[in-house]
């Protein structure tokens, strides 16, 4: 990862291609993204992909609960039902995280896929980062710890 980011994850399973890995933006406002080795098909892709994405937020205008509610009422607009939701401390940050599962049309064929969505707000650098994790149903078991680590391990304020 480009270390101007400031960011740092500290475990990344090798199920996700180096190659595949697209990192924009800046310090302030960006989007890094993981995609699995395996693809499901050519119309589906990858098993599952990850996206982090953060942005610069005034902490007097930010509310985690607020945003966190709004994260679930725009998911649950696309047809996402939100199946678990827990907060815990992340590096003395709290963090938020839904699981949900979705059915998703693509060129005329339905896939059953799961989601896994979290929220951390760095007071110390004023970013909000939002965890977004999209695997297809029948792998969900097999990714979900590899997405939890990614979670957990997030370094919001590495150098």
């Amino acid at each position: 990862m480009n270390r101007e980011y400031g960011i740092q994850i500290n475990k990344i399973s090798d199920y996700f291609a180096k190659e595949k890995v697209k990192e924009e933006g800046n310090a302030d406002l960006g989007e890094i993204t993981f995609q699995s080795i395996r693809d499901v098909d050519d119309i589906f892709g990858p098993e599952c992909t990850i996206k982090i994405n953060w942005e610069k937020k005034d902490p007097t205008q930010y509310h985690h609960g607020l945003k966190v509610k709004d994260t679930i009422r725009m998911f649950s607009s696309i047809n996402v039902v939100i199946t678990k939701k827990e907060t815990r401390w992340h590096l003395s940050h709290e963090m938020t995280y839904w699981l949900g599962r979705k059915q998703k049309m693509e060129r005329g064929r339905y896939y059953q896929t799961s989601v896994i969505h979290g929220i951390v707000f760095c007071e110390l650098t004023n970013r909000l980062f939002e965890v977004h994790a999209e695997v297809f149903a029948k792998y969900y078991e097999n990714y979900k710890p590899l997405i939890m680590q990614v979670l957990e391990t997030l370094q919001c304020h590495a150098s």
